[in-house]
């Protein structure tokens, strides 16, 4: 689809999703027929079509369709609907059944389609990818090593490789690798960590799950990454670690964050949980610090076909606690010397990510493509588009603007067709999880002026020029009415 508007094609060659509206030609002296739409299980009746109706109609839809004395009923033939609704003139108009064919016709509604434009689009990506995952899958089951084993172990020594460290021990979730790494960190009751506070609640959930405290700092007005003039402030005799998020996609400051931890015997680790292949200067995030923490939920720039993560080290003692701790306490002589966790990433997993990481720098790259026309088609809009550190690549886990109204801004763009999110929309400090640590609104101003102002817009590696187009032109026009 290269336009916001285009008629139904009887050949069935319609997208996998989009809005429809049907709009009746006019009220006449008689009814011409009558459509029912099968929506969740029940028909929701359009009657004789004399109102316009607007419907969300989801990815299966039954039609059945009949005018007096044409056509007769047409039953049970699915159409790959799931989008919004058009209309317009007295023509005939035919709805495609996806094999060739027409689900059914009414004469009096013209009926066209808006292509949804998805916030992400895994059956794409996965799609480009072939047969791959099917033959990973199929590879899992012949060897029938399901927890730890082979496949499990080829895909650490693999995505330790990719990151430039000696380690890579694979965990159920990011989370799981965050909290275990900080138990391998030494942090526990009465320790400190330093993070910000316009994260996802993981982050600092983890330090919570480990006995830590967390102690949010703010970011920079620009970056939205951690100020580290604040973090610096915020250090104490208690302070154990220190987590700086990637956010987005864009590392932190590493050198300058490990030039102020290091001499203090401060422990670094990484969130990097939307950073997969970003770098900080000629270093990987995830393999700076003193440990680095990925997760591998789907929506990720690797991401698998469920829940996992990954801490990545070039500290054995690091790695070797975290391996004991994600398996019960187990050592390799089948002892458990001491009480761990259930939190394994699953071969099934590491199957399906061991295919996808070969291709995950070309990915980033179609991210990065797709953020420079962003920025370009942005330009004359009322936003604030995202910064780039010098000194970092950022891949565009999420390519995020600012702007005023939010809210409005993102219904406009729903009723086009455009799907968009937010990351985050209450700043940690705000949460009811975290209010036992005693913060207020207004103790970080700019990670709560972004949270009333920023919006992710569609970002995933195969989005297409036109999608792009369209979305950067519905914020311009949006955001400058």
């Amino acid at each position: 689809m290269t336009g916001l508007l285009t008629p139904a094609h009887p050949s069935g060659a319609v997208p996998s999703s989009f809005w429809v509206i049907l709009h009746p030609p006019a009220v006449h002296n008689r009814p011409t027929g009558t459509c029912k739409l099968l929506r969740g299980g029940s028909f929701a009746d359009t009657g004789l079509l004399a109102a316009v109706s607007l419907l969300h109609i989801p990815p299966t839809l039954d039609v059945e369709e009949r005018e007096p004395g044409r056509n007769g009923p047409n039953q049970g033939a699915i159409c790959p609907f799931g989008g919004t609704a058009v209309a317009a003139t007295q023509e005939a108009a035919a709805i495609p059944d996806g094999r060739g064919g027409v689900v059914g016709m009414h004469t009096g509604a013209k009926m066209g389609v808006i292509h949804t434009i998805p916030f992400v689009n895994l059956q794409r990506l996965h799609q480009m990818m072939g047969n791959s995952l099917d033959g990973a899958f199929f590879s899992v089951v012949k060897d029938a090593s399901f927890t730890m084993g082979p496949k499990l172990e080829t895909f650490e020594d693999n995505f330790a490789a990719y990151i430039g460290v000696r380690h890579a021990v694979g965990v159920g979730s990011g989370t799981d690798a965050l909290h275990l790494a900080l138990v391998a960190c030494g942090v526990g009751p009465g320790s400190e960590v330093i993070t910000v506070a316009n994260t996802f609640a993981a982050t600092a959930e983890a330090i919570v799950m480990a006995g830590g405290r967390p102690v949010f700092v703010d970011v920079a007005e620009d970056t939205l990454l951690m100020d580290l003039d604040a973090a610096e402030a915020a250090i104490t005799e208690r302070t154990r670690a220190i987590i700086p998020v990637h956010l987005y996609g864009q590392p932190v400051d590493m050198d300058r964050l490990m030039a102020i931890a290091r001499p203090r015997g401060i422990k670094v680790i990484e969130d990097a949980c939307q950073s997969h292949g970003a770098r900080c200067g000629k270093f990987r995030a995830g393999g700076i610090g003193d440990a680095g923490c990925f997760s591998f939920y789907p929506s990720k720039n690797l991401g698998a076909l469920g829940d996992g993560g990954m801490v990545t080290t070039d500290d054995d003692e690091i790695a070797h606690r975290v391996r004991l701790l994600r398996n019960h306490g187990e050592d390799s002589s089948r002892l458990h010397v001491e009480s761990g966790h259930c939190t394994r990433l699953h071969a099934l997993q590491a199957a399906f990510l061991n295919e996808k990481l070969p291709l995950l720098d070309e990915w980033n790259a179609l991210r990065m493509r797709a953020a420079a026309l962003y920025d370009d088609i942005l330009a004359p809009a009322d936003v604030v588009l995202p910064v780039r550190r010098d000194g970092a690549t950022h891949v565009y886990h999420l390519y995020v603007v600012r702007v005023s109204d939010r809210d409005q801004v993102r219904e406009e763009l729903a009723g086009r067709g455009i799907q968009t999110g937010i990351h985050y929309a209450v700043p940690l400090h705000l949460e009811p999880a975290f209010a036992h640590l005693g913060y207020s609104a207004g103790d970080f101003p700019v990670c709560e002026r972004a949270a009333a102002s920023i919006v992710s817009l569609p970002m995933y590696p195969y989005i297409e020029f036109d999608e792009v187009s369209r979305v950067g032109e519905a914020v311009t026009e949006v955001t400058r009415a």
